[in-house]
Formats: structure tokens, C-alpha cells, sequence
């Protein structure tokens, strides 16, 4: 089963004891809010990601996005009117996937009108290789 929509953080990050406060101040909580298709993802390195669709895109290619809302790190956040400027997310293609199955039912009652299709979405999965502020 995809789960579609959350994006998966790495394994070290998620191997680490959330009480324990000195551990995750060693590690850089770079994030970024970037817009893909119109849809908004909030984004770290090496996080795997199903974003929709992009046909154009083969497995192992490189995309790179510029529409950055967001940029964040343990010192500064900066705020994009409407994008940063110059900030750069890229990521590579892991694969195309499609999402669950989605049941789509329409009835009349007392007409003798039923009506079921199936449909499923389209997705990109990506695994993102760095992000860039660009200053």
C-alpha cells in the first residue's frame, strides 16, 4: 500500500529518541516549503516524497524546483513574497507509482440507475538530494 500525500523522513532522524534534546541539536534541521503542481510540501534532505504526476520525468532524472515559499534552518527563517529568491530544492526520480484505488458509486433511487467506476491516481515518487538558499 502507497501512502500517499506525507513524506517519509530518514531513517536517522527517525532512529532518535525524542527526549533526548542533545541529539537532534546535532543534527541540521534544514527545512523548506516548496509549491510543486500547486500543491505545498514541507521538505528535508534525503526525504522521499509522491507528488503528482510528471510524465516527463524518467526514473533516475533529476527535478528541480524554484518555487520555494520557505526556507529554514536552526538559525533563520526566511520568508518568501511570494518565493525566495534564488532558493533551490532539487530531488531525483525514484519511480511512478499509482495510489489507491479509489471508488466512485453514483445512484438513483427508484430509477434503476446504478452506476460504479474505479480510479487511480497518478504519482511521481522522489527522494529529495539537497536544498539550496542561494544567497
Amino acid at each position: 500500500m502507497v501512502r500517499i500525500g506525507t513524506s517519509y523522513r530518514s531513517k536517522h532522524i527517525n532512529g532518535l529518541s525524542k527526549n533526548n534534546a542533545s541529539e537532534y541539536a546535532q543534527i541540521n534541521f534544514m527545512f523548506a516549503v516548496v509549491n510543486i503542481s500547486g500543491k505545498q510540501f514541507r521538505v528535508t534532505e534525503d526525504d522521499t516524497l509522491f507528488i503528482p504526476y510528471h510524465a516527463e520525468a524518467k526514473e533516475g532524472d533529476t527535478l528541480q524546483f524554484n518555487e520555494v515559499l520557505l526556507v529554514a534552518d536552526q538559525e533563520d527563517v526566511k520568508v518568501g513574497r511570494p518565493h525566495v529568491e534564488g532558493a533551490l530544492v532539487s530531488g531525483k526520480v525514484i519511480q511512478h507509482v499509482r495510489g489507491d484505488k479509489i471508488l466512485v458509486f453514483k445512484k438513483k433511487r427508484r430509477k434503476r440507475y446504478k452506476v460504479k467506476h474505479g480510479h487511480r491516481q497518478h504519482y511521481t515518487q522522489i527522494r529529495i538530494s539537497s536544498l539550496s538558499i542561494g544567497e
